[in-house]
């Protein structure tokens, strides 16, 4: 009898020794395993944490480039934004006809945007500078969603140009580092300005009757030709460049030419607020009072 119950106590004591040993074992698998997930955790936090550092460290780099762009200025800036070219996801519309405004109206241009995806986009550029003009075409890297920019390759000076297109605000603002032959344009033509997507505003849209009350222009309709009219008042008037003075005895000298068009232009006084004399390139004269 004191044997088997000393063989029970035995195999009880045994029994608890196991399940003991198993809790022990369960408790330290369970405080290894919260351990690698903790230390997963800290991992990907500062894996996270130093990716978004060189992300905000690369977009104050690129705004700090943008800002020390110049037109026709330090190449450096735009070969380095240009090699910081990168596929973009939250591109803007830009496929469509851009016009550059804010411009006089003989210093159009109009750039078409086609083809664009997360890496950038194609375009061509037809340009005016009076009646000089230029057309190229190129592609142009994303280096932001709103920040793209072009490589020229310059066949006069065999040397590499570099245009850089921002967007913002509807608007998009384009600078170079070149102008004229160095883009393949002609003389004095040039790309960077403003250009927008809706009608452009020209800085002489109004500039006849700016210059000239409504009184003026029927007595020159009346006064010269028609052609003289057409062809070289009205014509340098609206497509030209127009200074108008007014001497100390309130004289007024308006001259008007059109750069890079020889013959057209005029000079007109007016003496004592009602006699007026315009002479045009060619030297002839016409004489009215009103």
């Amino acid at each position: 009898m004191k044997k088997q119950v000393f063989k029970r106590i035995s195999i009880l004591c045994v029994v608890l020794v196991i399940m003991l040993f198993s809790a022990c074992d369960k408790n330290d698998s369970t405080g290894d395993s919260s351990s690698v997930d903790e230390l997963n955790s800290e991992q990907t936090q500062s894996t996270n944490s130093i990716e978004a550092e060189d992300n905000s460290s690369k977009k104050s780099d690129i705004d700090s480039l943008i800002d020390s762009l110049e037109v026709y200025g330090d190449k450096e800036p735009y070969e380095k934004l240009y090699s910081m070219s990168t596929d973009c996801d939250n591109i803007p519309n830009l496929t469509e006809t851009w016009n550059r405004t804010n411009v006089h109206s003989s210093l159009s241009g109009e750039i078409v945007i086609s083809d664009v995806d997360s890496s950038g986009f194609k375009f061509t550029a037809d340009e005016c500078y009076y009646s000089h003009s230029g057309w190229m075409e190129g592609e142009a890297k994303f280096v932001t969603d709103k920040c793209a920019v072009a490589k020229y390759e310059d066949s006069i000076d065999n040397d590499e140009e570099y245009i850089v297109f921002i967007f913002e605000n509807q608007q998009m603002t384009v600078l170079a580092t070149a102008f004229s032959g160095n883009l393949g344009f002609g003389m004095n033509v040039s790309m960077d300005g403003e250009y927008t997507q809706d009608n452009p505003l020209y800085t002489n849209a109004n500039i006849l009757n700016e210059t000239f009350s409504e009184k003026e222009i029927s007595a020159l309709k009346a006064s010269i030709p028609e052609d003289y009219y057409n062809d070289f008042f009205l014509f340098s008037t609206t497509s030209g460049v127009v200074n108008d003075t007014k001497s100390n005895n309130g004289d007024r000298t308006i001259e008007a030419f059109v750069p890079t068009m020889g013959g057209y232009g005029y000079v007109l006084t007016i003496t004592n607020e009602k006699d007026y004399t315009i002479t045009f390139e060619n030297e002839t004269s016409f004489h009215f009072s009103l």
